[in-house]
């Protein structure tokens, strides 16, 4: 039976230093890696290259309640407020 879900899967090799920051972005946010290289990806291409690949409405409907945002020139990158 094949799935109707959009998504692909995708194998990648990541640093140990960069899944240590992966995974502790994912713990303050209270989501999983893939959302948070999802949405890293989504705000890279919207501030950085100007260009919107999709609506972040998936995005968006797991952060209810929580106001994220990113600071350009910041150390921390995203800032989340609950």
């Amino acid at each position: 039976m094949r799935s109707s879900r959009k998504n692909h899967i995708a194998g990648v090799s990541l640093e140990p230093h960069v899944l240590a920051y992966l995974d502790d972005l994912a713990i303050r946010m209270r989501m999983n890696r893939s959302w948070v290289l999802n949405t890293i990806v989504h705000e890279y291409a919207r501030f950085i290259e100007k260009k919107h690949l999709s609506p972040l409405a998936t995005h968006i409907a797991h952060t209810v309640g929580m106001s994220v945002t990113a600071q350009a020139g910041s150390n921390d990158g995203l800032i989340i407020e609950a």
